[in-house]
């Protein structure tokens, strides 16, 4: 659930200018760098100049190397010109960022007193004209405004324009003492972005910036530093990920969970973790250090849904519009009129909402937060984007939904998450990514709110210190109790998932590998080493399309893989099970080619892969064998 990477887009337009007189942007050619453990993986150029006239033409560009959890990378490229007069005042903008949502644009131009902005961004226009009797800074021109100011005004506001969601924000001002090279400012722009820290050199020019939860740095470079960098992976802590800390068997057994969360420097009433489901059991502080045990429970069923539409005093937040919560939207409110129609509960009518996100949107790794009618124009997104989806459409439908930041439960580690809430007689957690409505113990709240911008404010803090850790759990027994995990001779059978699979011909051997969260063994042919042929079961915590996990390993290949082509891609059925095979070549050590086949099915509660690499000489061969082993498989449950 990562919101790092929208916090990182957003700095990019942030950093800034900062060199001629005081009282207007100062002329330069600078360069930054992001950073992040002593790696460099973004740079921004900003080149400000002075026009005849005696406006400013300042010109950023920026380039981010982003790795979200290993399976998409993504380069981002954004250019913004922005024309100003000496006081700052915008005259005209012309921005365009290419990102994996689209190509982001906004045009913006000054008739008289007004500024009138236009953006599109995922497929979505907007559009607003402001008033400019008062000052709307530009935010590329905020080091300069900064440098401007009097040395009595240590503290204030100034709007910034947030030209990508036609908004004017105010920037709350605090000037620090000075480190000795200059000055050192505090910017809050509110909740999404959190506090962070500028620092200027005595002449203006930036030499720094660091977020104050220390997510995000930014730095002064040469041009030749600029374009050495290389990816940044977003996930481990950055992304509240944290391996698993005893073994639970699959998900979907689960019938009580007990964890505990450690952090510091975070008050307890920053947390939500009380509710229908999840209650605290234990709780303890010494000094900055904070200690909380949470147990989570199976919902209770709903007996008596309400009906819609639900309104009142009460709820009024949980049914209004935000920054990525747009229930007002045309095309939202025809979509959630059509998808509840003839839907007279409110349970109904969001299982049918979380049925049409579920199946409508696909997942892929954003590295950006959309509000929910770019969503629906584009159709893909992370967590995030199926969560304002969601939320938009359900409050468009009447029914009261809430944001969630937390921890999900899935194979091997907690993944960190978003998803909603909504009351249909009693708050109820939906994760409309899996197509979750009312489940729960695979789902571990940090925090809720009326809007995406509620929650992030401890979704900055948190990475610096959380742990999260398993200290109890409950399971029913599994359903294939007469059948032992292991390996027999050449078969291969795990009673934890129901599944069996035996080496096709005398000879080969199998041999168990460790995955964290999943059974992964290797089925090795005699005298050929090289040939890799690989089966892994994981536990699910709800039925996942086989198409969506096939394509997030397609979408890992895609940006780790050199001379990467890819033959086929079709629909399989394995032992009656709903599956998708696909085929590719790539360039491996020494030159030689290699091809790979990935199977991947899916029943209730279980995945399932089967992998075979080999030299692209060799694919042909062994095939075959690779056919055999797909035939073998047995579901046990079925039996």
């Amino acid at each position: 659930m990562a919101l790092i990477s929208r916090l990182v887009l957003q700095c990019a337009l942030f950093l800034a200018i900062s060199n001629s007189a005081f009282g207007a942007p100062r002329v330069r050619d600078v360069w930054h760098a992001y950073t992040a453990d002593g790696h460099r993986y973004g740079s921004v150029h900003t080149v400000v100049t002075r026009l005849p006239e005696g406006n400013y033409r300042v010109v950023v560009e920026t380039r981010l190397l982003l790795d979200v959890f290993g399976v998409n990378r993504e380069e981002i490229l954004e250019r913004g010109e922005y024309v100003v007069t000496p006081d700052y005042h915008p005259i005209s903008i012309a921005f365009e960022g290419k990102r994996s949502s689209g190509t982001a644009r906004v045009t913006a131009r000054r008739r008289r007193e007004e500024l009138e902005v236009t953006a599109t961004v995922a497929g979505v226009e907007r559009a607003r004209t402001f008033g400019l009797t008062e000052l709307i800074l530009p935010r590329p021109c905020l080091d300069d405004w900064l440098a401007d100011r009097p040395a009595g005004f240590t503290a204030g506001e100034v709007a910034v324009l947030d030209e990508e969601a036609c908004e004017s924000r105010p920037a709350k001002l605090k000037r620090i003492d000075s480190d000795g090279a200059g000055l050192m400012w505090s910017v809050d722009l509110g909740p999404e972005e959190g506090e962070q820290r500028i620092a200027l050199d005595s002449d203006g020019l930036r030499r720094g910036c660091s977020q104050a939860a220390g997510m995000l740095k930014t730095e002064r470079c040469s041009a030749e530093q600029a374009t050495d960098i290389d990816f940044r992976k977003i996930a481990g802590r950055d992304a509240l990920m944290f391996p698993i800390s005893e073994e639970i068997g699959p998900i979907d057994r689960l019938e009580s969970l007990t964890v505990e969360l450690r952090w510091k420097d975070i008050a307890f009433d920053r947390f939500r973790l009380e509710d229908d489901r999840q209650h605290v059991v234990a709780r303890s502080q010494e000094g900055t250090r904070y200690r909380s045990v949470v147990q989570i429970e199976p919902a209770k069923p709903i007996e008596d849904p309400a009906r819609l539409p639900i309104t009142g005093p009460a709820f009024a937040g949980a049914l209004g519009e935000s920054r990525y919560i747009k229930p007002h939207d045309p095309k939202i409110v025809a979509l959630a009129r059509e998808v509840t129609q003839g839907k007279t509960n409110a349970l109904e009518a969001v299982q049918a909402l979380s049925e049409w996100v579920s199946k409508h949107v696909e997942v892929t790794f954003l590295a950006e937060t959309l509000s929910g009618p770019e969503v629906l124009a584009c159709r893909k997104g992370k967590c995030s984007e199926f969560a304002t989806l969601f939320a938009s459409l359900a409050r468009a439908a009447g029914i009261p939904t809430r944001i969630v930041l937390g921890d999900r439960l899935l194979p091997g580690q907690w993944g960190g998450h978003m998803w909603n809430e909504v009351y249909v007689g009693r708050w109820i957690p939906v994760d409309a990514g899996y197509n979750e409505v009312g489940k729960s113990l695979a789902l571990l709240k940090f925090v809720d709110g009326d809007s995406v911008e509620a929650v992030v404010p401890l979704r900055l803090d948190l990475p610096a210190s959380l742990e999260v850790r398993i200290v109890g759990h409950r399971s029913s027994a599994p359903l294939a109790t007469r059948f032992k995990t292991g390996i027999d001779g050449r078969v291969y059978t795990n009673a934890e998932l129901g599944c069996r699979m035996a080496a096709p011909v005398e000879g080969w051997s199998i041999e168990p590998k460790t995955q964290p969260g999943a059974a992964l063994v290797r089925f090795k042919v005699p005298g050929k080493d090289d040939v890799q042929i690989h089966f892994v079961g994981f536990p699910l915590p709800v039925a996942i399309e086989p198409k969506t996990l096939l394509g997030l390993r397609r979408k890992h290949y895609e940006s780790t893989l050199k001379e990467l082509e890819f033959l086929s891609d079709e629909a399989r059925i394995v032992n009656g099970l709903k599956g998708v095979c696909h085929v590719f070549r790539h360039a491996a050590n020494k030159g030689q080619a290699r091809r790979t086949a990935e199977v991947m099915w899916t029943k209730p509660g279980s995945g399932f892969l089967l992998t075979l690499s080999v030299e692209e000489a060799a694919y042909e061969e062994v095939k075959p064998r690779f056919e055999e082993l797909l035939v073998s498989f047995e579901d046990l449950n079925r039996k």
